[in-house]
């Protein structure tokens, strides 16, 4: 009983490690992923050359980190669910590697088959399930609402006339605004030149936002692109995005064509993306 009482706590020890990772130092589902998988597989290990250690502690040492991400992270991102199934496995795999005698090639084998599948899984789907599940398509009547320059005046929505607008509803307390700003920006100067194409980074009251502090971050940290205020969030309603970071493109008729909701450092492709959608709606003319 004591040992399996133990499993169990060293297994919420590694959930809250993993968590407190995500919280304080990244939030690449990429990275929580690999530590995820690092500890499990250890904690596997370290099961398998305890007296009296089984396959039920080594589901103990790794359920409670499964479970953890199935029921904060799952709902929201629900392709990220072999997060929870990799580290189980890896808890596993470790147990039996570290108790087997005889056949060692072979479970050494199953072993190396975890990690590769773990380091497939990271690099190549992660990257692509987060974008595929932050992004949806649209093509919607042109939103009705007006933005403002920092100075306080109108931008004339006629300015934006045949042009792909690109939106980004941003906050200056935001982590994943501040993230993705660079992004943005790499997207903003590889457009540089082009007179088809708007950039704005919107900024509204959500969160107790002000248009001082607003001006002030993009004064300080503005990466050269162009900010825009958007009184009592009217904008955002209207683009159909709950919060920030949140993206929302107009094509050369207005009309509102795709939203990104939400940002992680794991989409590797985000700025190539971007770009190719814009090109796609630019050449349609």
């Amino acid at each position: 009983m004591a040992r399996r009482f133990l499993s169990v706590v060293v297994g919420v020890l590694i959930a809250a490690a993993v968590f407190a990772f995500l919280q304080a130092v990244s939030s690449d589902l990429r990275w929580v992923f690999a530590l995820g998988l690092g500890l499990t597989l250890a904690a596997g290990v370290w099961n398998g050359r305890r007296r009296g250690g089984d396959l039920l502690d080594a589901l103990s040492l790794s359920v409670p980190l499964a479970a953890a991400f199935a029921v904060f992270v799952v709902p929201e991102l629900p392709a990220l669910w072999p997060h929870c199934v990799l580290w189980v496995t890896a808890a596993v795999a470790g147990h039996v590697w570290q108790r087997a005698s005889a056949r060692r090639f072979a479970v050494t084998g199953g072993l190396l088959a975890v990690v590769l599948v773990g380091v497939g899984y990271g690099a190549f789907y992660l990257p692509r399930a987060i974008a595929h599940a932050l992004t949806k398509d649209r093509n919607e009547p042109a939103p009705e609402f007006t933005l403002q320059t920092l100075a306080g005046a109108e931008i004339p929505r006629l300015d934006w006339q045949g042009k792909v607008v690109v939106l980004d509803f941003f906050a200056t307390y935001c982590g994943p605004c501040i993230a993705e700003l660079p992004k943005l920006a790499e997207v903003n100067a590889r457009l540089a030149g082009r007179s088809d194409v708007i950039v704005l980074v919107v900024g509204s009251e959500s969160g107790g936002e002000t248009l001082d502090s607003l001006r002030s971050f993009a004064e300080r940290s503005g990466r050269g692109l162009a900010f825009a205020w958007d009184p009592r969030h009217k904008a955002r309603d209207a683009c159909g995005v709950r919060g920030t970071p949140s993206l929302a493109v107009l094509d050369l008729s207005g009309r509102l064509r795709r939203v990104h909701e939400g940002y992680n450092a794991a989409e590797t492709g985000f700025s190539a993306e971007l770009l190719r959608f814009i090109d796609r709606l630019s050449s349609a003319r």
